[in-house]
């Protein structure tokens, strides 16, 4: 049998050694995959979290490399020229604005659903704005609805019992009355009842504010024309309840926790600043209903914060993967902690968001979503629609027309850029 030829061993040595010193160069070893998280970062608490959770998914995934790619302004202008000059992220923060700019930019996301607990626990409520034509295109985190925040300290003051869940715009205008009173006798009140600083949530009042279809608006109804107009009046100065902007109290929160206001709706981003505020008492209530024959309507103004993933994502499955990471409840009730937001997953709500402050009525957040709704910004058409401004909008907030009769021809209007904003696709 012949015999197979053996290397001699100093050169054989001599070769492994070459061979080791030839991959141990930078440019030989096998390269990692990069995965580029593009993040809305104005505020710095959670930009600290979420590069922990970049650090944990490298830890977990050795040949990934997180890259944030963060915008700290101009958000979604920047996030748009990134996928325009294909350079787009591969998983990126979403917020309200995703119906104007980007309902064909983004992967639906429906198929993740099913696929994960954690992600299939997420409240349904949380998709309804994350939703365009049946496809969800962000798997949403968290939420912010609003309350009314309350000087419980002035409410003491005046005898006045607290405001109770099922209150009315009746009794929120009954007492804000009460407290709007001029102390110092120079005929301009130095307290005031109540500042609704969002109007627009009163589109809400009557339910959707588009057709499941997206094609017709439906605010030209009793409880939206109601609501709309208490509403303007608040804002104009015909309730008298509400301080005028040229008196620049500062903000509606300011107010409320400097005891000049003692109502004000705010955003439960806003916890944290009444939190720090220990020179009074405060909590939540939820948002006053109105009455219209009878029947109660109800709203809140919502907003969503999401994942979602571009349609020209580099790593689209790697990205799906982080997502699924990051929306796991071990990260979910980290972010919560922080308290801006209402976490999407109700046993993260229940065991980390509530017992930030046990004696708050902090539930009153979460017992919003029961009364939420398709928003009037939940449409690609959105700014053409005059929901926010426009000749008939503003008249109708300065008091110059009725909300019966500018509604109605704000809808009218805005149903003729729908059926046009539709004969266009």
């Amino acid at each position: 049998m012949k015999r197979m030829s053996r290397m001699p061993v100093l050169p054989a040595i001599l070769l492994v050694l070459l061979l080791m010193a030839l991959f141990s160069f930078p440019g030989m070893a096998a390269e990692k995959t990069k995965l580029v998280w593009g993040l809305y970062t104005n505020i710095p608490e959670r930009v600290t979290v979420w590069e922990g959770w970049a650090k944990k998914f490298e830890a977990l995934h050795p040949n990934v490399e997180v890259e944030i790619l963060g915008a700290a302004s101009g958000w979604y202008d920047k996030l748009l020229v990134w996928i325009a000059g294909g350079v787009a992220p591969d998983v990126a923060w979403m917020g309200m604005n995703m119906y104007v700019s980007f309902t064909d930019l983004l992967l639906p996301l429906n198929h993740l659903i099913d696929k994960d607990p954690a992600i299939k626990s997420i409240l349904p409520q949380a998709h309804i704005n994350m939703t365009w034509e049946g496809q969800i295109l962000g798997l949403t985190y968290g939420l912010n609805t609003h309350t009314v925040f309350y000087n419980k300290d002035m409410f003491n003051e005046a005898g006045l019992a607290y405001p109770k869940d099922d209150w009315t715009w009746d009794d929120a205008m009954n007492m804000a009355k009460q407290f709007t009173k001029d102390t110092n006798g120079d005929g301009v009140p130095d307290r005031w009842g109540l500042n609704v600083y969002w109007p627009y949530t009163a589109w809400n009042y009557g339910g959707d504010v588009f057709s499941p279809d997206g094609r017709t608006i439906l605010i030209n109804r009793p409880a939206t024309i109601k609501t709309m107009q208490l509403f303007a009046d608040l804002n104009n100065g015909k309730a008298g309840v509400q301080p005028p902007a040229s008196l620049n109290l500062g903000d509606s929160k300011a107010q409320v926790a400097n005891g000049i206001t003692a109502m004000a709706p705010r955003g439960v981003f806003d916890i944290t600043y009444f939190q720090n505020s220990s020179k009074f008492d405060w909590d939540v209530v939820g948002m006053p209903a109105t009455v219209v024959d009878g029947q109660r309507y109800r709203a809140t103004f919502f907003s969503p914060e999401a994942w979602c993933i571009p349609r020209d994502a580099k790593n689209p499955d790697l990205a799906a993967e982080f997502i699924r990471f990051i929306l796991q409840p071990e990260q979910t009730a980290e972010f919560a902690a922080i308290g801006a937001i209402i976490p999407s997953q109700p046993q993260v709500a229940a065991d980390v968001f509530y017992k930030i402050d046990p004696s708050k009525n902090l539930m009153a957040f979460l017992r919003a979503l029961d009364y939420t709704a398709q928003q009037y910004w939940a449409h690609p058409a959105y700014n053409q629609l005059g929901l926010t401004s426009g000749q008939y909008f503003t008249d109708m907030l300065n008091g110059a027309m009725a909300a019966q009769f500018a509604i109605p021809e704000i809808a009218r209007q805005a149903n003729e850029i729908l059926k046009q904003f539709y004969a266009g696709k």
